[in-house]
C-alpha cells in the first residue's frame, strides 16, 4: 500500500543510553522536562542540560567532579543538502518554542525539533514537503566544543576528555515508512559534523525517513583513578545502584572503593573499604532488603605472597551520606580463600529476605556461608558454613537467586575426566545441596568462567583442545523438575566468531528476556563489550550492541550486569546498569570504570493511518513491537459497550474506502471478548528473517447504533495502526 502524505524526519541522538528507548513509569532518577532559563529554555534530564537560544542547543552533560569546570557541546545547524546542492540553509535568528516535553525551531519547510527525555536529548527534523534534487542527504551542523574530537572504530564520532567523559554521537541508521534500513555515516570536516544517508535509499524512501544513531555519552565513573575490576547491584524499592571497583596504586597495593549511583551519575561520597598498603581485589555486591544496604565482599592479603582472606561489610545511605559498617572477616584461615561471589533474597516477603550467601573458594574446596545484618546494621555470619560437592579443583563459581522460591543456582567450574566441565548445583536457604548437581560442557573442550542469572548459564569455551586458545561464549537454560535440576535448553553457542576470542560473559534476567554481555576480542590489544538480549533458547534477538568504551584502541573487560528496574506489568521496561572497565592498551596501561545503561526493548511506536468512523473506540498497543516481546498486545478501549469486538489484522496493502470509514484489508480476523474495551494478544517471536516486517490493525466494532458504512449495517471502526517490527 501506498502511505498517506507524512513529513520526512531525520532524528539524532546527541546522548541516550540503552538498547533502544523503551517507554515506562517514572521513577525520581528519570524526571527529566523543560523549564525556563535566563536566555530561553532548558531541557533537564537525569545526566545533563540543554540550553536553547536562536543560535543552537547547548548540551552540558554531567560528568561529575572529575571534570574541571563544564564541558559542553554546542550544536548549530548550518544548511541541509541533497548531494552539492543546499536544499535548506538555516537561519540563526529562529527563537525556540516549547512543545511539551520538546523545543522547537521553526524554519519555514523544515522543524528542527529537541525532545527531552529522561536520559538524553532527541534530535530530529521534520520537513513538510519531500526533498529535492539528488544525492545523499546531508545534515551539517557546527559543532563548538572544548574537547578534542576522536573518531571511533565504527566510523562515529566523540568529543571527549581521558579520565572524565563526554558526549558520543553514535552510528547512524536510516529507517523509512516502510520499514526498510540503511546505515548511515558521519563526516567530520574541522568544527562541521555531517550526519548522511545514501541517494540510493533516500531516493526510494517511504516518508517519514528517520535517520538514527543508536548509542551516546558512556559515563565515568572511577575517573582518575586506575580501575581494574569492577561490580554492581541495584536496590529494587528506590533504584540505586551501587558499584564497587579496585583501584590499583602498584602490583602491590590495590584498594576497594564504591559508589552510589541514583539518576545515571554518581552521588553521595565515596567509600573506602580498603585504603591500606594491601592488596585488596575482587570486591561483589549484593542489596539485601533489609534496610536497604549493600554488602560488598571482597578478598585482601598482607602482601602477594601471602595467603588471601575474604572479608564482608554493608553500606546504606544516611541522609545523603554513604555510611558503612565495620567489616566482618568472612573467612580467615590459613589456607587461601578467595573468588567470592554474592548473592541476596530477591523478595521483600521472603524468609530472611536481608541474608545474603557467599559462595568462595577455600584452596581446592567451595565453600558457602550465610550473611545477615544484625540490629547495628553490621553483617554477621549466620550458621555454619558449607562444604560444597563440587568435585576436584572446583572454582570460578557464581551464584543468583533462582525463581524456585528461597533457592540458589550456583554454576562452577570443575576439573572433569577429560578436560574442564562446567556444573550447576541448586541450594536452598541454608546453602545445603538439593539433589544432583546438573553437568554442561563439552567432553573434550575446556569450559570455564560461568556467569547465572534467573535460570541462565553462561560460560566461555575454547576453540579447540591446544592451550592458549580463543574462546566461544555458549549458554544453556536450567529447569527444575521434582526437586532435580534438568536442562531445559541444551548448551548452545551464542557467540562463535572462528578465530575471535569471545569470553567473561555477564548474565542478567529482565522481564521477559535475559541480557548477556561478554569481551570480545576485535584487534591486537583491542577489546570490546558485546551486549545481547538472549531468548529462552539461547537465541538472541535483534541486533548485538557492541561497546567500544569512551576511549579508542582501548581494551575493555571485566563486564558486570545488573537489572536495574522491572515495574509492574509493562512490558519492555527492565533496565539494566553495565559496568566494565577500560585499559589503555599501551603504557602505563591505565584503566578506568565505564557505565552503560540498556533496556530490554527497543521502542517502535505505533503509525496512526487514521480510518475511524461511528462508535469504534480507541485503538493503542500495549509494549514495543520488537523481536522476541512475547506479551505484546493491540488494545481497545472507549468504544460502544453494546457490541462484537473484532480485531483485523493485515499487511498494509490496499486500504477499503466506505463512507467516512477506511477499512484494513484483512488477513486476520479475531473476535476478542469485552464491552466497550477489549485486548488481543500478538505475541512477536525472536526470529529475525521478519525484523522490518510489518502489521496493520485495526479494531471493527459490529452492532453499533451508527451505520457510517453503508456496505455493513451497523459496523463501526477504531483508526487503523501500522507497526514496524523492530530488531
Amino acid at each position: 500500500m501506498s502511505l498517506p502524505p507524512a513529513p520526512l524526519r531525520v532524528l539524532t541522538v546527541l546522548l541516550t543510553t540503552s538498547l533502544g528507548l523503551a517507554q515506562s513509569r517514572p521513577s525520581l532518577h528519570e524526571v527529566h522536562g523543560v523549564v525556563a532559563g535566563p536566555d530561553g529554555p532548558v531541557g533537564i534530564g537525569a545526566g545533563y542540560k540543554a540550553a536553547f537560544t536562536p543560535f543552537g542547543v547547548t548540551f552540558t552533560p554531567a560528568l561529575g567532579d572529575a571534570a574541571p569546570h563544564n564541558l559542553p557541546l554546542q550544536w548549530s545547524l548550518l544548511d541541509i543538502r541533497r548531494g552539492s546542492e543546499v536544499v535548506h540553509e538555516a537561519a540563526a535568528t529562529v527563537v525556540p518554542a516549547v512543545v511539551g516535553d520538546a523545543v522547537q525551531f521553526a524554519r519555514g519547510a523544515v522543524t528542527e525539533r529537541y525532545d527531552v527525555l529522561a536520559n538524553g536529548l532527541e534530535q530530529s527534523f521534520v520537513f513538510a514537503t519531500p526533498l529535492g534534487e539528488r544525492g545523499d542527504l546531508v545534515v551539517r551542523g557546527r559543532i563548538t566544543c572544548e574537547l578534542p574530537p576522536m573518531a571511533g572504530a565504527d566510523g562515529c564520532w566523540s568529543w571527549l576528555q581521558p579520565g572524565v567523559g563526554g558526549v558520543c554521537i553514535g552510528a547512524v541508521t536510516g529507517i523509512d515508512a516502510a520499514g526498510r534500513r540503511v546505515q548511515g555515516s558521519q563526516r567530520l570536516h574541522g568544527d562541521v559534523l555531517e550526519l548522511v544517508l545514501p541517494a540510493a535509499f533516500v531516493d526510494g524512501a517511504s516518508y517519514p525517513l528517520v535517520l538514527d544513531p543508536l548509542l551516546g555519552t558512556q559515563l565515568l565513573l572511577s575517573a582518575g583513578q586506575d580501575a581494574i575490576e569492577c561490580d554492581s547491584a541495584c536496590s529494587v524499592p528506590n533504584w540505586v545502584e551501587f558499584v564497587a571497583w579496585t583501584r590499583r596504586y602498584s602490583s602491590a597495593d590495590t584498594d576497594v572503593y564504591g559508589s552510589y549511583i541514583y539518576g545515571d551519575v554518581p552521588v553521595a561520597n565515596l567509600i573506602a573499604f580498603d585504603a591500606t598498603t594491601a592488596a585488596a581485589r575482587r570486591p561483589q555486591v549484593a542489596f539485601a532488603w533489609s534496610d536497604n544496604r549493600f554488602f560488598v565482599a571482597w578478598e585482601q592479603a598482607s602482601s602477594l605472597l601471602a595467603s588471601r582472606d575474604l572479608r564482608c561489610t554493608t553500606t546504606r545511605l544516611s541522609s545523603g551520606t554513604a555510611v558503612k559498617s565495620p567489616d566482618v572477616l568472612l573467612a580467615a584461615t590459613a589456607a587461601d580463600e578467595f573468588d567470592a561471589d554474592v548473592a541476596a533474597v530477591a523478595a521483600s516477603g521472603a524468609t530472611n529476605a536481608g541474608d545474603v550467601a557467599v559462595v568462595y573458594r577455600r584452596d581446592l574446596t567451595l565453600i558457602a556461608q550465610r550473611l545477615s545484618v544484625d540490629n547495628t546494621g553490621a553483617a554477621v555470619l549466620t550458621g555454619a558454613a558449607v562444604v560444597l560437592p563440587a568435585g576436584a579443583d572446583a572454582g570460578g563459581a557464581r551464584i543468583a537467586v533462582s525463581p524456585y522460591y528461597q533457592r540458589y543456582l550456583l554454576a562452577y567450574h570443575f576439573t572433569g575426566p577429560l578436560s574442564q566441565d562446567i556444573g550447576v548445583m541448586l541450594l536452598d536457604e541454608t546453602l545445603a545441596p538439593v539433589g544432583a548437581a546438573v553437568q554442561l560442557g563439552s567432553s573434550l573442550l575446556d569450559d570455564a568462567e560461568p556467569a547465572v542469572a534467573g535460570t541462565m548459564v553462561a560460560w566461555a569455551r575454547s576453540e579447540s583442545t591446544l592451550g592458549n586458545t580463543r574462546r566461544d561464549v555458549v549458554c544453556a537454560r536450567i529447569g527444575l523438575q521434582a526437586s532435580q535440576l534438568v536442562v531445559v535448553s541444551p548448551p548452545t553457542v551464542l557467540a562463535g566468531s572462528s578465530g575471535v576470542d569471545e569470553h567473561s560473559p555477564t548474565v542478567a534476567q529482565g522481564r521477559l528476556h535475559h541480557v548477556v554481555a561478554f569481551v570480545r576480542n576485535t584487534a591486537p590489544l583491542d577489546d570490546d563489550v558485546e551486549v545481547r538480549l538472549v531468548d529462552d533458547q539461547c537465541a538472541a534477538c535483534g541486533t548485538p550492541i557492541t561497546l567500544p568504551g569512551v576511549g579508542p584502541g582501548t581494551r575493555e573487560g571485566a563486564p558486570s550486569l545488573s537489572m536495574r528496574r522491572w515495574t509492574g506489568s509493562t512490558v519492555g521496561d527492565s533496565t539494566f546498569l553495565l559496568a566494565f572497565t577500560e585499559a589503555q592498551s599501551t603504557p602505563p596501561f591505565h584503566s578506568q570504570v565505564v557505565m552503560q545503561f540498556v533496556t530490554e526493548f527497543a521502542a517502535s511506536p505505533a503509525v496512526d493511518l487514521g480510518g475511524a468512523c461511528g462508535f469504534g473506540g480507541t485503538a493503542t498497543v500495549d509494549g514495543p513491537a520488537a523481536l522476541g516481546n512475547s506479551t505484546f498486545r493491540f488494545l481497545l478501549s472507549a468504544a460502544t459497550p453494546i457490541g462484537v469486538h473484532v480485531l483485523s489484522l493485515g499487511l498494509g496493502t490496499t486500504p477499503i474506502a466506505c463512507g467516512p470509514c477506511v477499512l484494513t484489508d484483512p488477513v486476520v480476523l479475531t473476535v476478542a471478548p469485552g464491552a466497550g474495551s477489549a485486548n488481543s494478544p500478538f505475541p512477536i517471536p525472536c526470529t529475525p528473517s521478519i525484523a522490518g516486517s510489518q502489521i496493520e490493525a485495526q479494531w471493527l466494532t459490529l452492532f453499533t447504533a451508527v451505520t457510517p458504512c453503508p456496505l455493513v449495517a451497523g459496523l463501526s471502526a477504531s483508526k487503523r495502526l501500522l507497526i514496524t517490527i523492530s530488531n
